[in-house]
């Protein structure tokens, strides 16, 4: 009998991978408002909240904006980076130059990847 059971261990192990490459992939939406909008007004709040964020500091480079959007005690969730405003601030300072806030000045990505009334994951 365990002859039998490691030889279908073996094949799902081996065959799992493959399952996993047959996802769609994922597809750039150009129009972000489309993004943006919801029918929850919480939701679309916190969307546009992350949006302007990400627009702003993140790919932006404008840290002088942290406070706007993050507070002091920030979670932070990359183990490379400690935790906090003011360490989110001086570790990617180091990484990103200001540069123009305006959407067609530069690349938009959109940073939002899941979302939910209460939460929107990047």
């Amino acid at each position: 009998m365990k002859p039998v059971l490691f030889r279908w261990s073996l094949v799902l192990a081996l065959a799992l991978p493959f399952a996993a490459a047959a996802q769609l992939a994922v597809v750039q939406q150009p129009n972000h408002d489309l993004l943006l909008a919801s029918s929850d007004a919480k939701a679309a709040s916190n969307k546009r909240l992350v949006y302007d964020f990400w627009r702003e500091v993140f790919e932006g480079g404008h840290m002088e904006l942290a406070d706007k959007y993050m507070t002091e005690s920030y979670i932070q969730h990359n183990p490379n980076v400690p935790t906090g405003r003011a360490a989110f601030i001086e570790a990617f300072s180091k990484r990103v130059k200001p540069q123009s806030s305006k959407p067609e000045s530069r690349h938009r990505s959109s940073p939002a990847r899941a979302h939910t009334r209460d939460s929107v994951a990047l």
